[in-house]
């Protein structure tokens, strides 16, 4: 009797180690089209961005090729860790990211200038799964939907990611309710420390503000440290 399964696993383990050992061949090679590019001054990162989103997207989707990818990434972490501090590798994306840039001296993705590219391709990165992914999880035609947007280098799209992310926390912060009683309350204060120092107890008072409970607490103690 043939064990069918075993077959399949094998194919299957097969199949995802292509895609993962495929994925690393090709975005290399736009590294080095970068770092080329990069000593004639034009370099834009777009390629490369657009293969990292595609080929994050591909091990994605296949369970075992994200086992390996997650193995070969934890073993270059466990590489470059220094006094116990592991550098940040919590996505799929930056596990892809930190295997194809590693090289053997660890400097490759230890140095300030590794860890600013990383960050800037990173927030591109979310950027375009942002806008783009939920139309194409695939990402096939990433590059020219960037194009047509009017995008042609990674650095745009990290400061649109870096403006989204700003004025997203403007909005929240607006979200929160404003203060505005503090004649209120320091007329609370001054009530209550007038009541601790003729009755030599603690008082509390509380008062309501857009849907707050906010309590007032005054006692022989806090009214010394105030008057002192």
């Amino acid at each position: 009797m043939f064990n069918l399964n075993t077959g399949d696993n094998h194919s299957n383990q097969t199949q995802a180690e292509s895609i993962v050992d495929k994925a690393i061949l090709e975005i290399r090679g736009y590294i080095k089209t970068e770092e080329d590019s990069y000593k004639k001054h034009q370099e834009t990162g777009i390629d490369l961005l657009v293969s990292l989103c595609q080929k994050t997207a591909q091990i994605k989707k296949s369970d075992t090729a994200k086992k390996e990818l997650k193995e070969r990434a934890n073993e270059i972490i466990k590489r470059v860790t220094k006094n116990g501090k592991q550098p940040v590798c919590n996505s799929l994306f930056l596990k892809l990211f930190y295997v194809c840039f590693y090289r053997d001296d660890n400097e490759s993705v230890t140095s300030n200038a590794f860890s600013q590219k990383k960050m800037t391709y990173y927030n591109a990165y979310l950027y375009c799964d942002r806008k783009y992914g939920n139309e194409d999880s695939s990402f096939s035609n990433l590059k020219e939907k960037l194009q047509d947007d009017g995008i042609t280098s990674v650095r745009k799209l990290y400061e649109l990611y870096s403006k989204e992310y700003s004025d997203r926390n403007k909005e929240d912060r607006t979200k929160y309710p404003t203060f505005t009683h503090k004649d209120k309350l320091f007329s609370i204060h001054s009530k209550l420390f007038k009541k601790v120092v003729d009755e030599d107890k603690e008082f509390v008072e509380t008062f309501e503000e857009n849907g707050f409970k906010i309590m007032v607490q005054v006692s022989k103690k806090s009214y010394e440290k105030a008057a002192s």
